[in-house]
C-alpha cells in the first residue's frame, strides 16, 4: 500500500492554508512512495475556519478531483506530524488510496451498514461526533454493534 499523501498549515485566512497545504499533497504524491489516485479525503481545521468549511470543500473538490469522498470535523485544536495547532487558524488533509469494497462513509442520514445483514464488515471504524450529541453513548453503542472486533 503507498502512503497517504499529506499536508498541514496555519494561515489567517483559510484560502492561504488550502494554497499551503494542496502544494505539500502534490508533492507527496509526486513521489514515488505515495498514492497517486487517492479516493477518500480527511480533513480537519479548527474552528477559526468552520464559517468556511463549504468553501474549502468546494475547492477541494476542484482541485482534487480524483478524491470521491470526504470526511472530516472542525475542532478548537487539531495534530498533524509533530506539530499542533491550538486556538488559531489551522488546517490538515490526508488523502488515502483505499480499495472501494474495504471501507464505508457512514453518517446519521447513511448509516454503516450492519455486519450482521451485508457481505461489508467493518473491522474498525475512525468516527468522528460532536460531544454534546446526547444520544452520543447510544449511538456508540449500536456502532460497536455494526463492526466485527
Amino acid at each position: 500500500m503507498k502512503l497517504f499523501p499529506h499536508g498541514h498549515a496555519t494561515h489567517p485566512s483559510w484560502e492561504g492554508a488550502a494554497a499551503l497545504v494542496l502544494a505539500q499533497i502534490r508533492g507527496k504524491m509526486a513521489q514515488d512512495e505515495y498514492a497517486k489516485q487517492p479516493n477518500l479525503g480527511v480533513i480537519y481545521i479548527t474552528d477559526h475556519y468552520s464559517a468556511h468549511a463549504k468553501e474549502l470543500l468546494d475547492l477541494l473538490i476542484t482541485e482534487l478531483p480524483e478524491v470521491t469522498e470526504w470526511v472530516g470535523t472542525a475542532g478548537i485544536g487539531i495534530a498533524s506530524n509533530q506539530v499542533e495547532y491550538h486556538d488559531e487558524p489551522a488546517l490538515a488533509i490526508m488523502l488515502c488510496q483505499l480499495p472501494a469494497d474495504q471501507y464505508r462513509v457512514f453518517n446519521g442520514i447513511s448509516p454503516l451498514p450492519n455486519s450482521k445483514t451485508t457481505r461489508f464488515s467493518a473491522h474498525t471504524v475512525l468516527m468522528h461526533a460532536d460531544p454534546a450529541t446526547a444520544e452520543l453513548p447510544d449511538l456508540i453503542q449500536e456502532l460497536s454493534q455494526r463492526t466485527t472486533s
